[in-house]
């Protein structure tokens, strides 16, 4: 009976003949993967290795030891168990042998040679490997050195942990998020594409009446005036009216229909917005935008147009801002466009606001980032860095 389980009893002794230093190191590291069991009573037993023995036996996690040259010495039941084996079928063989592929074959000798070379640990990694019976499996890998009674390096002990699930739920969140922010992308578009329609039915239609009526109230008027009538004054304001009205929808219309943007140029862009703020909100507005400044995308002009017309809004109606510069920096790979404005200092229980709200959708869209904050000469300073390459 003896004879009939070599591999098994030769784990044993494995097991039963480590080193005081290793078995300690190992402990340790059963108990960085197991963080609710304790070890203290365990590591003061006089009879340590039967013990040892037993806590491997029963680890939830595989745990394995390997030689220098990275063959398996040791493995425990959860270990043989993750990739399919029977008990002691792995002792011996090279760990390289269970990676899933030669891609995964090449990381797994990279970092076990640079282990033994510059005798440094990659941290906790994962690697695709391949079960007994061709299974393609993800695995967590925790790993230490392994030394001998002089404290000198002479394999590695390792807990291995089976994570194909959870690679498949994080797989699953990771579409489903794109499925998302696919969503939220349709539905900018159509609301662009609404205000744009809005935007030329303002220009075209809605101006063309109100032009008429202007020019239908100056008639008037110089028809009260030859007849001295005192309503002739009453004609004039309406006309003034009606050409007051005309510039404002001429501008919102300009607002909505982003006509400059068909030339993809952001600085033209900027341009037309800062020109339309300063009539609708009789403030002041600069910019400071470098001409080579080109976004790796037309739609995201349009994104950061929306982005500084809504910082723009939110600074005049909320923050009573009299003064407002957009500021864009180009570079490489990045660019970032900022909206600064001296009106109240930024609040932080705002963050939740419609407005910022609409913001971090168009930055979600472009993969850009965004930040708001009270700016360090008062106000209000509204950053976001968008892609450029």
């Amino acid at each position: 009976m003896l004879t009939s389980k070599p591999k098994q009893l030769s784990n044993r002794r494995v097991a039963r003949n480590v080193e005081p230093s290793t078995l300690g190191a190992t402990l340790s590291l059963i108990e960085k993967i197991i963080p609710d069991i304790d070890l203290t009573e365990l590591k003061n037993l006089k009879h340590v290795q039967n013990s040892y023995q037993e806590i491997l036996d029963i680890a939830p996690s595989g745990i394995g030891k390997l030689d220098i040259g990275g063959r398996v010495k040791y493995a425990n039941a959860a270990f043989h168990k993750i990739f399919g084996y029977t008990a002691g079928e792995l002792i011996g063989r090279e760990i390289i042998e269970l990676a899933a592929d030669k891609k995964e074959i090449s990381k797994l000798k990279k970092l076990i040679g640079s282990a033994i070379k510059g005798q440094h640990l990659a941290m906790p990694f994962e690697i695709k490997t391949r079960t007994k019976d061709g299974r393609v499996i993800d695995v967590h890998i925790h790993w230490d050195y392994s030394r001998d009674i002089t404290g000198q390096i002479n394999g590695f002990f390792g807990a291995v942990r089976d994570i194909t699930q959870q690679k498949c739920a994080e797989q699953k969140i990771h579409r489903q998020i794109l499925k998302q922010k696919e969503l939220k992308k349709q539905v900018l578009e159509v609301s662009e594409y609404e205000k744009q329609l809005i935007g030329q039915e303002l220009h075209d239609s809605i101006g063309q009446q109100l032009a008429g009526i202007g020019l239908m109230a100056n008639v008037l008027k110089k028809n009260l005036e030859k007849l001295s009538s005192q309503h002739a004054k009453d004609a004039a304001h309406i006309a003034s009216i009606a050409s007051d009205t005309l510039r404002q929808a001429r501008a919102i219309a300009h607002g909505m229909h982003l006509i400059n943007l068909d030339f993809g140029s952001l600085e033209a862009a900027l341009t037309q917005l800062c020109n339309n703020c300063q009539y609708l909100f009789g403030i002041e507005c600069s910019l400071d935008c470098p001409t080579n400044v080109k976004p790796v995308d037309p739609q995201i002009t349009t994104h950061l147009y929306r982005i500084a017309q809504e910082a723009i809004t939110n600074a005049v109606k909320h923050g009573k801002a009299q003064h407002v510069k957009i500021s864009v920096i180009g570079g490489k790979r990045k660019g970032v466009l900022s909206v600064e404005n001296d009106g109240e200092d930024f609040q932080e229980d705002k963050r939740t606001g419609m407005g910022l709200r609409l913001i971090a959708h168009r930055v979600e869209m472009i993969n850009g980032s965004f930040d708001v904050r009270k700016n360090n000469n008062g106000g209000t300073v509204l950053t976001s860095v968008f892609p450029t390459r």
